[in-house]
């Protein structure tokens, strides 16, 4: 019995300490095939980094309708400085990021998830992207990692990310993408 136990608790270590493991669900490289040619919605490309990696107070940022102010449920939430996810630069935490959505404005509202943790009041990052359209919104860069008062700052890298994004999901260089950076909005509460 007791080595059966050392065996699960030695288990579930491996599993909580492997860093890069879990593939990140809003990768470039998800998109579905022929994303770029659904005309009835567009593509929004950014980057999200820390300088580290975190494992208690991740962050995470959640897509709101901009109008409404509600979750859009049908995408995930984006990590930005999560232990699980491998970074794709070298000077610090971070990876590329690509949605499908329908033509609209839309927020990010940066959340830690720690159950522990309430946030109160957060910034938002705001964005339009219309039908058909391949948009590059920026890095969205968290200036210190594991923290409970967070602060961002938007970072114009489209050489260096849409590099990345096309050598990911060639499908994506068939269309120039279209600047437009995320503005800060009002803080949400």
């Amino acid at each position: 019995m007791s080595s059966l136990r050392l065996l699960a608790i030695s288990t579930l270590l491996v599993l909580l300490t492997a860093c890069g493991s879990i593939q990140n669900k809003t990768g470039v490289d998800r998109l579905p095939p022929g994303a770029l040619s659904t005309k009835d919605k567009g593509i929004v490309v950014l980057s999200v980094g820390a300088p580290e990696h975190c494992i208690s107070f991740s962050t995470f940022l959640i897509l709101r309708d901009l109008a409404s102010k509600k979750v859009v449920e049908s995408i995930p939430s984006i990590a930005v400085d999560v232990y699980v996810h491998k970074s794709e630069f070298t000077d610090h935490h971070g990876t590329i990021n690509a949605l499908q959505l329908a033509p609209g404005t839309y927020s990010f509202t940066p959340k830690i998830m720690n159950p522990y943790v309430s946030t109160v009041v957060a910034p938002t990052f705001e964005f339009e992207i219309k039908a058909g359209e391949l948009a590059y919104l920026g890095e969205l860069f968290m200036t210190a990692s594991c923290g409970m008062t967070n602060s961002f700052i938007v970072r114009d890298y489209y050489e260096r990310d849409m590099q990345i994004t096309v050598k990911k999901n060639p499908e994506l260089s068939s269309q120039p993408a279209t600047k437009r950076l995320l503005k800060a909005g009002p803080m949400a509460q």
